[in-house]
């Protein structure tokens, strides 16, 4: 048998493995949404089309969600990831001006002509020890 030959049947092999393991989730997909327990209706189109299927292989569980919970899922995600102001920012800053507070969250670099205009600390001649 030519290496060729070896390949594309390891590659069928691999293909047939992969579509029995699918087929096989959704025997273990549910009959509801696992959110609210809204029905799925397995025959009609639009419930196909529609509601939201989550496989997880490593744990054998398949989950399914109504177009409803699943909007409401993402909404609370992007609430979670996007905030307004993050709850230790928000206790100080209802104790003070919001001004005061973001200038010292976000305190400017000192300039060059900070440093340039401070002088040097003067050495008298009388105060070292030779």
């Amino acid at each position: 048998m030519s290496l060729k030959r070896k390949i594309q049947k390891a590659k069928k092999k691999k293909a047939e493995k992969e579509l029995k393991d699918k087929v096989m989730s959704f025997d273990r997909m549910p009959d509801c949404c696992v959110m609210c327990y809204k029905v799925f209706d397995k025959k009609s189109k639009e419930d196909h089309d529609t509601w939201k299927i989550v496989e997880r292989r490593e744990e054998k569980r398949v989950s399914l969600f109504c177009p409803d919970c699943w909007d409401n899922g993402l909404a609370a995600i992007k609430e979670q990831i996007v905030k307004e102001q993050p709850l230790l920012e928000k206790h100080f800053s209802d104790k003070e001006d919001p001004e005061q507070f973001k200038k010292r969250q976000r305190p400017t670099a000192p300039s060059v002509e900070d440093y340039v205009k401070t002088k040097a600390p003067s050495v008298e001649k009388g105060d070292s020890n030779e």
